[in-house]
């Protein structure tokens, strides 16, 4: 069972992840804006868009697991349901 403070600590780290990602997404558009007037094909264009949004939206997928997994380790019954309540006994005599 994770602490209040251990709770805390993840909450706080899972803003933070957050905002960067989201800092992170908004500097790759602003980025391909400014880049892509002047790239001459309309092929590599393309496969180069697909490359930046690739790598940019990869690790945000990446921590999104972490967090998950992360959160499974710290409540162990809270995501998988087991071990909520004790295994009922025929009665005793």
């Amino acid at each position: 069972m994770a602490t209040p403070l251990a709770d805390a600590f993840f909450w706080i780290a899972a803003f933070a992840i957050l905002v960067a990602q989201a800092v992170i997404l908004r500097s790759t558009k602003r980025g391909m804006d400014v880049i892509a007037p002047e790239r001459s094909s309309e092929r590599s264009k393309k496969r180069s868009t697909v490359l930046e949004w690739i790598f940019a939206v990869g690790p945000a997928v990446g921590l999104i697991v972490l967090l998950y997994f992360t959160r499974a380790a710290m409540h162990p019954t809270a995501l998988h349901g087991s071990g909520i309540a004790p295994a009922v006994r025929g009665p005793r005599a």
